[in-house]
């Protein structure tokens, strides 16, 4: 049996790949620790550094509808973040993009740090439903004044409600 090129839809770099390309991209000293989180449409990894800071790396991936959004959606949680919203911000890259730019098998993807926050998982007890319902409101009034760089994508109605019934109607039996 002969072993011949085969086509790769989507790596999965390890923890310490990913940890040394941040330490190598981003001014944010030595990684000590990292480790791979979950892969769904992107991987995500967890890093730890030496000053203490923590940040979670996500490894973005094109999707159907294209490339990733970053600019937005860094801009949207800047935004977010300033107006008192517990949104994690993006880490900009020693050369101050957004994200740096991974080559791998299956073409180049975009690597993207976020911080790190502590949080927990909403329950389900009124009061913890409340504290979320609150959250989401605070997140969709600040998101009202948001005036920065524009989304690539609109979700409308085409994109809600008439796309997907077709792509599945595009799909193999």
């Amino acid at each position: 049996m002969s072993s011949g090129t085969i086509e790769i839809a989507q790596s999965t770099p390890t923890a310490a790949a990913i940890a040394a390309l941040v330490q190598t991209h981003y001014g944010l000293g030595a990684v000590v620790e990292s480790e791979f989180l979950w892969r769904s449409f992107n991987q995500v990894y967890r890093l730890n550094f030496l000053s203490g800071q923590r940040a979670v790396a996500r490894l973005c991936t094109d999707r159907p509808r294209g490339k990733s959004n970053l600019l937005f959606e860094a801009a949207a949680l800047e935004h977010l973040a300033q107006c008192g919203c517990p949104v994690p911000r993006c880490l900009p890259a020693a050369n101050d993009d957004v994200a740096i730019d991974v080559r791998l098998p299956e073409g180049n993807r975009s690597l993207i740090l976020f911080e790190h926050l502590d949080g927990e998982e909403t329950g389900d007890s009124p009061e913890e439903i409340k504290a979320f319902a609150h959250g989401l409101a605070a997140l969709h009034t600040a998101g009202e004044s948001y005036r920065g760089t524009p989304s690539a994508y609109t979700l409308n109605l085409e994109h809600l409600l008439h796309r997907p019934p077709s792509a599945c109607c595009r799909l193999p039996l």
